[in-house]
């Protein structure tokens, strides 16, 4: 029957009921005198020291949040909606040298940021292109509703893996990144 969760997007977007998060992130931008032309949703994922449990370690995480932080300088009219799977309290717990990216994001005016207290389905309502980290639900629950979305592998680790039979759909580094951002926001409506 395909993905629940798309149908949830999509009555999310036909109600417009995320006219008030995406009013407050024009106004946000607005304000800073940007020229908003694109918002792009981030969505990262639980990461953990012991691939055992998780399969993204901290390392990948910085790769994955770096890219973020360097695309943001590099697009003048596009904002990133930033998802977190866990709330910060729990990775100063646990993985701390982490934090200082997700900081970095918090203290950077291209960024809106938002605590797992938020629904995800708002967050892929509202962009005009979703990156998930490799291989989180969200990106399967965005393209159900038929709206555009990638996987970002930042550290290469998961190349030839299932996703990467689909054309343009997974990102493997910083690179191929920018040329699938482009791609997406630009070249394809």
């Amino acid at each position: 029957i395909g993905c629940l969760w798309s149908e949830h997007i999509k009555k999310i977007a036909e109600a417009n009921d995320c006219s008030k998060t995406l009013n407050q992130i024009h106004a946000k931008y607005k304000q800073n005198g940007t020229n908003i032309k694109k918002i792009i949703g981030v969505f990262d994922t639980t990461f953990g020291k012991k691939t055992s449990e998780t399969p993204l370690t901290p390392y990948d995480m910085k790769c994955f949040l770096e890219g973020f932080l360097r695309l943001a300088e590099e697009k003048d009219d596009v904002i990133f909606v930033l998802k977190l799977k866990n709330q910060l309290k729990y990775i100063k717990e646990d993985i701390r040298e982490i934090l200082p990216y997700y900081e970095k994001m918090k203290r950077n005016s291209k960024f809106y940021f938002l605590e797992d207290l938020h629904d995800p389905s708002m967050v892929n309502a509202i962009c005009d292109l979703n990156i998930s980290a490799c291989f989180t639900s969200t990106l399967n629950e965005v393209i159900g509703y038929r709206k555009k979305a990638i996987y970002f592998d930042a550290a290469n680790r998961f190349i030839g893996y299932y996703y990467d039979r689909f054309p343009n759909l997974v990102a493997h580094g910083y690179d191929e990144l920018v040329k699938l951002v482009d791609y997406w926001l630009y070249e394809i409506k």
